[in-house]
């Protein structure tokens, strides 16, 4: 069993240029699995209150198995990751299927345009439109990025009116 935890996350002073985000912890053996809301943390336990239960659940610190800060990522590098992504599935795509439709259609052998080059030049025009549209859905919706981190280093103070989870770089 696991329970997934998001609460926010601010960068401590000598990182202040990254990104706050959220924060999951994975626990183990837990009476209970989900989400829950961070509401305070000890040196040897954690404080949370899990939606629509009334009290809040006190779990040992002992069972965190993981802790994990995500960082939400630029536009410009959600274009670069998914544009990447796109054209590599755009030229094995269009490749293969440039090589099938050339092979079952019988061009010359003798010409560049055989099979062979139609593959290549299906890979590169796919390509290069795998890689539009990736870039494109990858700059509307950038994604996050998940950082594994280690519990020793994660600190938690109350704020006004709330916990915040604060993560050592």
């Amino acid at each position: 069993m696991g329970l997934s935890l998001a609460a926010p996350a601010l960068a401590m002073a000598q990182d202040r240029d990254r990104p706050a985000g959220d924060v999951k912890v994975r626990v183990e053996s837990a009476p209970f699995q989900g989400e829950a809301r961070l509401l305070d943390w000890t040196a040897d336990s954690l404080h949370l209150m899990q939606e629509g239960a009334g009290q809040p659940i006190t779990i040992p610190r002992h069972t965190v198995t993981s802790l994990e800060a995500g960082f939400p990522r630029t536009p410009v590098q959600g274009f670069f990751r998914r544009a990447s992504q796109g054209f590599l599935v755009g030229a094995f795509v269009g490749g293969g299927t440039q090589y099938l439709y050339c092979r079952s259609s019988g061009t010359a052998g003798d010409s560049w345009l055989n099979p062979s080059g139609c593959a290549v030049l299906g890979g590169i025009i796919f390509g290069i439109l795998g890689m539009g549209i990736g870039g494109i859905v990858g700059a509307i919706h950038p994604g996050t990025r998940w950082d594994s981190m280690e519990l020793s280093r994660a600190d938690v103070y109350l704020g006004e009116g709330e916990a915040v989870l604060s993560v050592r770089f």
